[in-house]
């Protein structure tokens, strides 16, 4: 009896997470103004395709972009970009710190960095070879992944 009850409120609990939950479509200028301002600045002139918002526990919530041209740019709680997946394009320069640009400039010569992550002042980065590189909040690369 004890098991069964304990499974039900598991179950319960499950279905109101999941009921709590959820990513819908939203508008463009529904973005928190921030993300707006980020993709006037770095995007401009290329069309939104999508703009998901996802609702996480505690009322916070997370945007994901796609643009036309397979961009996708995911923004946090607070509206800062914290991942640009350009695919076989080229993360805007402006958004890669100094010293990760620098870099990639003298040890992968020719390689251009085609998405960038960010959590908590680290970043991931991944190159045109499929190189992939960790960087400290310093810009101190950290670790290499070699494809």
């Amino acid at each position: 009896m004890k098991k069964q009850i304990t499974f039900a409120l598991i179950a319960l609990l499950c279905s109101i997470t999941a009921m709590a939950i959820g990513k819908t479509t939203i508008d463009r200028t529904e973005l928190p103004l921030v993300s707006q301002e980020f993709l006037m600045a770095h995007f401009n002139g290329t069309k939104v395709s999508t703009v998901k918002m996802e609702k996480h526990i505690l009322k916070k919530y997370t945007y994901e972009v796609k643009l036309i041209n397979k961009v996708e740019i995911n923004f946090g709680h607070d509206g800062e970009w914290t991942e640009i997946d350009c695919k076989k394009g080229t993360v805007p320069s402006a958004i890669v710190p100094d010293p990760i640009r620098d870099y990639v400039k003298q040890h992968y010569s020719g390689a251009k960095i085609v998405k960038i992550k960010r959590s908590s002042g680290d970043y991931k980065i991944k190159l045109s070879d499929k190189t992939e590189l960790s960087f400290n909040s310093h810009g101190k690369c950290t670790s290499m992944k070699a494809h």
